[in-house]
């Protein structure tokens, strides 16, 4: 996957990607952190459609951004997921992520349409992450669990 200028020079002439001022520490913030979290954001902010979704596969991603390692890939999307810009749903079957980006840092649409809100991830970025000096904290990032993990009961039958 790549993006080409032809691919923005054919996009709908009137669309936009708004980017809301109270989320930019957020999203520099999250660049600083981690470079392919950066790009990740870009990519899917500029692919993204009228109800702020883009479906990716695992290989395109590792592709655009030259990730031979999936830890570096693991790293990147809990980074964006922390920082609560997008919400991201994997599919086991198809290999595939639909990343749902924050209504309240991005909204795409047109000068005639509007997104469905009702559609949209639409929850307040999490600033607690943030240090005094507007980077993330390394603990954040070390603490970050996508799931809670799962203890098996060391007892007899349930």
């Amino acid at each position: 996957m790549s993006i080409l200028i032809e691919d923005v020079l054919a996009s709908e002439p009137d669309s936009f990607v708004k980017v809301y001022g109270y989320a930019y520490g957020m999203i520099a913030a999250v660049t600083l952190a981690n470079r392919f979290s950066g790009v990740m954001l870009m990519i899917v902010t500029s692919n993204m459609d009228a109800n702020n979704e883009f479906e990716i596969s695992v290989g395109d991603i590792d592709k655009a951004l030259d990730i031979r390692e999936p830890k570096t890939r693991t790293k990147a999307l809990n980074i964006l997921r922390l920082s609560k810009l997008v919400e991201i749903i994997y599919d086991n079957r198809t290999s595939r992520y639909r990343i749902r980006v924050n209504t309240k840092a991005y909204l795409r649409g047109t000068k005639k349409r509007k997104p469905n809100k009702n559609k949209t991830f639409c929850e307040d970025l999490d600033f607690d992450i943030l240090d005094s000096k507007g980077f993330i904290k390394q603990s954040a990032i070390d603490g970050y669990k996508v799931h809670d993990s799962r203890k098996a009961n060391s007892g007899g039958a349930v």
